[in-house]
Protein backbone atom coordinates (compact mmCIF):
# COMPACT_ATOMS: atom_id res chain seq x y z
CA UNK A 1 0.00 0.00 0.00
CA UNK A 2 1.46 3.09 -0.86
CA UNK A 3 2.11 6.21 2.08
CA UNK A 4 -0.89 8.13 0.46
CA UNK A 5 -3.14 5.60 0.53
CA UNK A 6 -2.78 5.15 4.45
CA UNK A 7 -4.61 6.57 7.09
CA UNK A 8 -4.31 8.15 10.53
CA UNK A 9 -7.03 9.22 12.91
CA UNK A 10 -6.81 12.96 14.38
CA UNK A 11 -8.96 13.50 17.60
CA UNK A 12 -11.79 10.83 16.45
CA UNK A 13 -11.23 11.71 12.77
CA UNK A 14 -9.98 10.02 9.70
CA UNK A 15 -7.51 11.76 7.24
CA UNK A 16 -5.04 10.91 4.99
CA UNK A 17 -1.96 10.76 6.28
CA UNK A 18 0.07 12.55 3.52
CA UNK A 19 -2.48 15.01 4.62
CA UNK A 20 -1.30 18.64 5.93
CA UNK A 21 -2.79 18.53 9.44
CA UNK A 22 -0.31 20.81 11.80
CA UNK A 23 1.01 24.39 11.86
CA UNK A 24 4.57 25.00 13.54
CA UNK A 25 2.53 26.07 16.92
CA UNK A 26 2.22 22.45 17.92
CA UNK A 27 3.41 21.94 21.54
CA UNK A 28 4.69 18.69 21.06
CA UNK A 29 6.96 20.48 18.32
CA UNK A 30 7.88 23.51 20.03
CA UNK A 31 8.14 21.93 23.78
CA UNK A 32 8.41 18.28 23.51
CA UNK A 33 4.41 19.00 25.37
CA UNK A 34 3.40 15.28 24.49
CA UNK A 35 3.27 11.66 25.41
CA UNK A 36 2.77 8.81 23.51
CA UNK A 37 2.03 4.34 23.84
CA UNK A 38 3.24 2.03 21.41
CA UNK A 39 1.30 -1.36 21.14
CA UNK A 40 0.96 -4.33 19.50
CA UNK A 41 -2.22 -5.65 17.43
CA UNK A 42 -2.65 -8.64 15.75
CA UNK A 43 -5.96 -9.04 13.95
CA UNK A 44 -7.98 -6.09 15.38
CA UNK A 45 -7.06 -6.69 18.43
CA UNK A 46 -4.37 -4.49 20.82
CA UNK A 47 -2.55 -7.05 23.09
CA UNK A 48 -2.42 -5.59 26.60
CA UNK A 49 -4.46 -2.81 25.52
CA UNK A 50 -5.68 -2.15 29.53
CA UNK A 51 -2.12 -1.78 30.27
CA UNK A 52 -1.51 0.83 27.34
CA UNK A 53 -4.22 2.72 27.88
CA UNK A 54 -3.81 3.12 32.29
CA UNK A 55 -0.23 4.05 31.26
CA UNK A 56 -1.91 6.95 29.10
CA UNK A 57 -4.12 7.82 31.68
CA UNK A 58 -1.78 8.15 34.27
CA UNK A 59 1.01 10.09 31.72
CA UNK A 60 -1.92 12.97 31.20
CA UNK A 61 -2.70 12.89 34.66
CA UNK A 62 1.34 13.54 35.64
CA UNK A 63 1.55 16.19 32.74
CA UNK A 64 -1.69 17.68 33.93
CA UNK A 65 -3.57 18.05 30.35
CA UNK A 66 -7.49 17.34 30.47
CA UNK A 67 -8.72 14.76 28.91
CA UNK A 68 -11.94 15.43 26.72
CA UNK A 69 -14.85 13.32 28.03
CA UNK A 70 -15.19 11.11 24.58
CA UNK A 71 -11.09 9.89 25.24
CA UNK A 72 -12.10 6.66 27.14
CA UNK A 73 -10.78 3.06 26.53
CA UNK A 74 -13.84 1.83 24.56
CA UNK A 75 -14.00 4.95 22.38
CA UNK A 76 -9.75 4.72 21.24
CA UNK A 77 -10.11 0.63 21.01
CA UNK A 78 -13.13 1.07 18.93
CA UNK A 79 -10.94 3.90 16.97
CA UNK A 80 -7.81 1.56 16.11
CA UNK A 81 -10.33 -1.44 15.04
CA UNK A 82 -11.83 0.77 12.37
CA UNK A 83 -8.10 2.17 11.42
CA UNK A 84 -6.65 -1.11 11.26
CA UNK A 85 -9.53 -2.09 8.77
CA UNK A 86 -9.35 0.65 7.03
CA UNK A 87 -5.48 0.45 6.16
CA UNK A 88 -5.83 -3.37 6.22
CA UNK A 89 -3.22 -4.28 8.30
CA UNK A 90 -4.13 -7.62 10.09
CA UNK A 91 -1.55 -9.98 10.23
CA UNK A 92 0.68 -7.98 12.93
CA UNK A 93 0.71 -4.10 13.31
CA UNK A 94 2.80 -1.59 15.71
CA UNK A 95 -0.33 0.93 16.69
CA UNK A 96 1.16 4.51 17.77
CA UNK A 97 -0.73 6.36 20.50
CA UNK A 98 0.52 10.48 20.51
CA UNK A 99 -0.70 12.96 22.99
CA UNK A 100 -0.12 16.56 22.46
CA UNK A 101 -1.05 19.73 24.30
CA UNK A 102 -3.37 22.63 22.11
CA UNK A 103 -2.01 25.26 20.90
CA UNK A 104 -1.21 28.35 22.82
CA UNK A 105 1.17 30.06 25.47
CA UNK A 106 4.95 29.02 25.89
CA UNK A 107 6.03 27.26 27.94
CA UNK A 108 3.26 28.08 30.35
CA UNK A 109 0.52 26.63 28.15
CA UNK A 110 -3.23 28.36 27.22
CA UNK A 111 -4.93 25.09 27.90
CA UNK A 112 -4.44 22.03 29.47
CA UNK A 113 -7.12 20.13 26.44
CA UNK A 114 -4.87 17.59 24.29
CA UNK A 115 -5.35 16.77 20.86
CA UNK A 116 -4.27 12.73 19.60
CA UNK A 117 -2.94 10.89 16.66
CA UNK A 118 -3.32 7.33 15.83
CA UNK A 119 -1.11 5.49 13.61
CA UNK A 120 -0.46 2.30 12.45
CA UNK A 121 2.45 0.08 10.66
CA UNK A 122 2.76 -3.14 9.30
CA UNK A 123 4.97 -5.43 11.34
CA UNK A 124 7.00 -8.32 10.01
CA UNK A 125 6.06 -10.77 12.16
CA UNK A 126 2.07 -11.70 13.86
CA UNK A 127 3.66 -12.71 16.90
CA UNK A 128 6.92 -12.00 19.12
CA UNK A 129 9.81 -14.00 17.36
CA UNK A 130 13.08 -14.11 19.32
CA UNK A 131 16.24 -12.46 17.55
CA UNK A 132 18.20 -15.06 15.81
CA UNK A 133 21.10 -13.18 16.68
CA UNK A 134 22.17 -11.64 19.61
CA UNK A 135 22.20 -8.32 20.52
CA UNK A 136 25.42 -6.17 21.17
CA UNK A 137 25.82 -3.25 23.24
CA UNK A 138 27.71 -0.75 25.46
CA UNK A 139 27.03 2.09 27.68
CA UNK A 140 25.80 5.32 26.80
CA UNK A 141 27.53 7.58 29.03
CA UNK A 142 26.94 11.39 27.72
CA UNK A 143 23.81 12.38 28.87
CA UNK A 144 22.20 10.71 32.29
CA UNK A 145 18.13 10.07 32.50
CA UNK A 146 17.32 12.07 35.93
CA UNK A 147 14.70 10.00 38.30
CA UNK A 148 11.14 12.29 38.27
CA UNK A 149 7.76 12.52 38.48
CA UNK A 150 7.31 11.66 34.42
CA UNK A 151 10.38 9.54 33.56
CA UNK A 152 8.15 6.38 33.92
CA UNK A 153 6.20 7.46 30.76
CA UNK A 154 7.28 7.98 27.22
CA UNK A 155 7.23 11.54 26.73
CA UNK A 156 8.06 13.50 23.23
CA UNK A 157 10.83 15.23 24.88
CA UNK A 158 13.13 12.29 24.02
CA UNK A 159 16.34 13.98 22.90
CA UNK A 160 18.72 10.84 24.98
CA UNK A 161 16.90 8.51 23.46
CA UNK A 162 18.00 9.85 20.12
CA UNK A 163 21.55 10.83 21.17
CA UNK A 164 21.82 7.15 22.68
CA UNK A 165 20.73 5.62 19.84
CA UNK A 166 23.38 7.84 17.40
CA UNK A 167 25.85 7.14 19.98
CA UNK A 168 25.16 2.90 19.27
CA UNK A 169 24.58 3.21 15.29
CA UNK A 170 28.40 5.08 14.88
CA UNK A 171 29.94 2.90 17.14
CA UNK A 172 28.65 -0.24 15.42
CA UNK A 173 25.87 -1.39 18.21
CA UNK A 174 22.96 -2.92 17.82
CA UNK A 175 21.56 -0.70 21.66
CA UNK A 176 23.15 0.66 24.16
CA UNK A 177 22.27 1.08 27.94
CA UNK A 178 20.88 4.54 29.69
CA UNK A 179 22.41 5.65 33.04
CA UNK A 180 20.37 7.32 35.67
CA UNK A 181 21.87 10.29 37.92
CA UNK A 182 23.08 7.54 40.58
CA UNK A 183 25.37 5.79 37.76
CA UNK A 184 22.69 2.96 37.74
CA UNK A 185 21.59 1.25 34.36
CA UNK A 186 18.22 1.65 33.72
CA UNK A 187 16.96 1.03 30.18
CA UNK A 188 17.91 0.70 26.82
CA UNK A 189 16.88 3.16 23.75
CA UNK A 190 13.78 2.03 23.63
CA UNK A 191 13.31 -1.10 25.90
CA UNK A 192 13.46 -2.26 29.27
CA UNK A 193 16.43 -3.94 30.65
CA UNK A 194 16.64 -7.43 32.07
CA UNK A 195 19.43 -9.68 34.11
CA UNK A 196 19.33 -12.85 34.39
CA UNK A 197 21.93 -14.06 37.67
CA UNK A 198 21.44 -17.88 38.98
CA UNK A 199 18.34 -18.40 38.00
CA UNK A 200 16.76 -14.76 39.44
CA UNK A 201 15.52 -12.27 37.30
CA UNK A 202 16.70 -9.22 37.84
CA UNK A 203 15.53 -5.66 36.72
CA UNK A 204 15.57 -2.09 37.65
CA UNK A 205 12.77 -0.41 39.78
CA UNK A 206 10.09 1.78 38.15
CA UNK A 207 10.99 4.25 40.39
CA UNK A 208 14.46 4.15 39.07
CA UNK A 209 14.05 6.80 36.42
CA UNK A 210 13.31 3.59 33.49
CA UNK A 211 10.49 3.98 31.21
CA UNK A 212 7.73 1.95 33.19
CA UNK A 213 6.70 -0.62 30.11
CA UNK A 214 3.78 -2.47 29.77
CA UNK A 215 5.66 -5.27 28.77
CA UNK A 216 8.01 -5.24 31.71
CA UNK A 217 4.73 -5.27 33.67
CA UNK A 218 3.35 -8.26 32.30
CA UNK A 219 6.80 -9.94 31.92
CA UNK A 220 7.15 -9.76 35.62
CA UNK A 221 3.54 -11.16 36.23
CA UNK A 222 4.04 -14.72 33.87
CA UNK A 223 7.34 -15.12 35.06
CA UNK A 224 6.36 -15.04 38.80
CA UNK A 225 3.22 -17.48 37.39
CA UNK A 226 6.02 -19.78 36.45
CA UNK A 227 8.00 -20.63 39.54
CA UNK A 228 11.21 -17.38 38.43
CA UNK A 229 12.30 -15.66 41.57
CA UNK A 230 12.11 -11.86 40.16
CA UNK A 231 13.50 -9.12 41.81
CA UNK A 232 12.80 -5.84 40.41
CA UNK A 233 14.14 -3.35 42.67
CA UNK A 234 17.64 -4.04 42.03
CA UNK A 235 20.68 -1.19 40.95
CA UNK A 236 22.06 -2.42 37.57
CA UNK A 237 25.54 -1.88 37.71
CA UNK A 238 28.49 -2.48 35.09
CA UNK A 239 29.67 -5.05 37.72
CA UNK A 240 26.27 -6.91 37.51
CA UNK A 241 26.04 -7.57 33.80
CA UNK A 242 29.89 -8.54 33.36
CA UNK A 243 28.68 -11.64 36.32
CA UNK A 244 25.32 -11.88 34.57
CA UNK A 245 24.33 -15.55 32.93
CA UNK A 246 22.11 -13.43 30.73
CA UNK A 247 20.60 -10.29 29.46
CA UNK A 248 17.84 -9.54 27.66
CA UNK A 249 15.56 -6.13 26.67
CA UNK A 250 11.60 -6.11 26.34
CA UNK A 251 8.97 -3.77 25.01
CA UNK A 252 5.53 -4.33 24.04
CA UNK A 253 6.46 -4.32 19.69
CA UNK A 254 9.30 -6.79 20.19
CA UNK A 255 8.61 -8.37 22.57
CA UNK A 256 11.91 -9.83 23.86
CA UNK A 257 15.63 -9.38 22.46
CA UNK A 258 18.35 -11.27 23.81
CA UNK A 259 21.94 -9.65 24.21
CA UNK A 260 24.71 -11.64 23.23
CA UNK A 261 27.36 -9.15 23.51
CA UNK A 262 28.83 -6.68 26.24
CA UNK A 263 32.45 -5.77 26.26
CA UNK A 264 34.29 -8.77 26.41
CA UNK A 265 31.51 -10.94 27.64
CA UNK A 266 29.28 -13.74 26.09
CA UNK A 267 25.72 -14.54 27.11
CA UNK A 268 23.17 -17.13 26.05
CA UNK A 269 19.27 -16.89 25.95
CA UNK A 270 17.68 -19.69 27.70
CA UNK A 271 15.64 -17.95 30.07
CA UNK A 272 15.06 -15.61 27.04
CA UNK A 273 13.46 -18.49 25.14
CA UNK A 274 11.32 -19.96 27.82
CA UNK A 275 9.72 -16.35 28.51
CA UNK A 276 9.19 -15.74 24.82
CA UNK A 277 7.33 -19.02 24.54
CA UNK A 278 5.31 -18.44 27.89
CA UNK A 279 4.38 -14.75 26.29
CA UNK A 280 3.40 -16.03 22.95
CA UNK A 281 1.32 -18.35 24.82
CA UNK A 282 -0.11 -15.72 26.93
CA UNK A 283 -0.79 -12.99 24.99
CA UNK A 284 -2.00 -15.12 21.17
CA UNK A 285 -2.57 -18.47 22.86
CA UNK A 286 -0.18 -19.72 20.59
Amino acid sequence: MAANDTFIIVDGNIYRSDEQLFNHNNRSFCFGDGLFESMHAYGTDVQLFNLHFERLTNGIKALKMQPDKSFTPAAISKQITHLLNKNKLFTGARVKVILFRKDGGRFLPETNDFSYIIETKQLEQPYYLLNKKGCSIEIFKDITKTASSISSFKTTSSAIYVMASIFAHENGYDDCLILNQKQELIESCNSNLFVVKNNVLLTPAADSGCVSGVMRRYLMTIAKEAGINVIDNIPITESILLEADEIFLTNAISGIRWVQAFRNRRYYNAMSQNLIKLLNKSVFGV
